[in-house]
């Protein structure tokens, strides 16, 4: 159950993307009902010959210089750890399979969590899952995430969306400053 790469520099993500949405790309008599492509997760709806409707998954990762992308097919019962799934797909799916309730669970609750955080903004203290925190410094340009300073050490580093996203809000810093 391992990955699959391309030696073939020419197929990128979008290629991946293009070849998982053909028809032929799920065994025979199974049916593609939708799919949402979230960062490198190829979501999908699919109908077993049964009439059953389960959630399928493709993970894509770069193979790096001079090699195409890989991919790792899996399915909601094998209770992926990526929980980015599309809330959608779970009001259309059937009874779940072996791990496939407390996976669908994990979604819900990180798509709950997801709406609970507020927007970034200047100021604002992100606190790491070590205890580490953050100051937002400014936005910067082109989706490449936020100036940032650590707290304890003053340093000032470049914190990608992905590096934000793992960490818990903790605040505004003026209230930290008036609490201490």
């Amino acid at each position: 159950m391992g990955w699959d790469f391309y030696a073939d520099s020419r197929i990128d993500k979008q290629a991946l993307i293009q070849k998982f949405r053909e028809p032929g790309h799920l065994a025979p008599g199974y049916e593609m009902l939708d799919s949402v492509v979230v960062g490198n997760n190829f979501w999908y709806l699919m109908r077993a010959p049964s009439g059953e409707v389960t959630i399928g998954l493709n993970l894509m990762q770069s193979g790096g210089r001079g090699y195409g992308w890989g991919t790792k097919e899996l399915d909601e019962s094998m209770g992926p750890y990526e929980v980015n799934c599309p809330l959608h797909f779970l009001d259309k799916v059937s009874q779940p399979k072996f791990c496939a309730a407390e996976w669908r669970e994990a979604v819900r609750k990180y798509h709950s969590a997801k709406a609970a955080r507020p927007a970034y903004a200047e100021g604002q203290l992100w606190t790491t899952r070590t205890g580490l925190t953050y100051q937002l410094l400014e936005k910067l340009e082109a989706r490449r995430g936020w100036r940032v300073v650590k707290v304890s050490t003053g340093m000032i580093y470049r914190a990608p969306f992905t590096h934000l996203a793992a960490m818990e809000y903790a605040g505004e810093y003026q209230a930290a400053l008036k609490a201490a």
